[in-house]
């Protein structure tokens, strides 16, 4: 990653995001992070309280950049009206994620370490189920109400819309050439819900 007008902060921040993708969180030792930017490993403490420091401040930074590309705010979700408004958040959304670099590594780092640190399962959970289930039931209830889509559970709803695409990014981490083949099951999956769910004009 090209680190021309970072801040020291900024680069240690980037390096240990990187280092703990490749790694993993435990696996990294701060002297790593240090030396990746041409430092010495006390020197990081400087800055940061050791890698949960340095972890911190990564999910800091990124937090309000991913809510906001993301777009799962409660301004968006009203703004969903249509099965056409639906499909096109829907795909934005789907793209952003598998091509922003930086939320790779992020979910990567959560996939990683979910089931040896607390910290992380909370991250995965939040940011891979709970966000998303949250957003899209309010969606679902939303358009009950106004009588596009059928009466039901709206939280189930959300859950049979929003699985198929999880399951998806799962498979693109692993094998990120299916790239293409996974943005065309994606929008099949979404067509289909479209075409069971919505309420067809008479």
């Amino acid at each position: 990653m090209n680190n021309a007008g970072k801040t020291t902060r900024d680069k240690l921040l980037f390096a240990a995001l990187d280092l703990f993708s490749k790694n993993g969180y435990d696996a990294t030792t701060v002297e790593e992070i240090a030396n990746s930017v041409g430092m010495k490993g006390p020197n990081v403490y400087n800055y940061f309280k050791g890698k949960k420091g340095l972890m911190e401040g990564i999910d800091s930074i990124f937090k309000e950049s991913y809510k906001e590309k993301m777009r799962f705010k409660e301004g968006n979700a009203e703004s969903i009206q249509t099965a056409e408004d639906l499909k096109k958040f829907s795909m934005k959304t789907i793209r952003y994620t598998l091509n922003d670099d930086i939320i790779r590594k992020l979910r990567r780092i959560a996939t990683m370490e979910q089931y040896k640190i607390d910290y992380f399962r909370g991250k995965a959970s939040a940011n891979q189920h709970s966000n998303i289930i949250q957003f899209f039931t309010s969606v679902m209830a939303r358009l009950m109400e106004q009588g596009k889509i059928k009466k039901c559970d709206p939280h189930i709803l959300a859950l049979m819309y929003t699985a198929p695409v999880s399951q998806l990014i799962q498979i693109y981490d692993r094998e990120p050439e299916r790239k293409r083949e996974i943005l065309k099951i994606a929008e099949a999956q979404i067509d289909l819900f479209i075409d069971t769910y919505f309420i067809k004009e008479q």
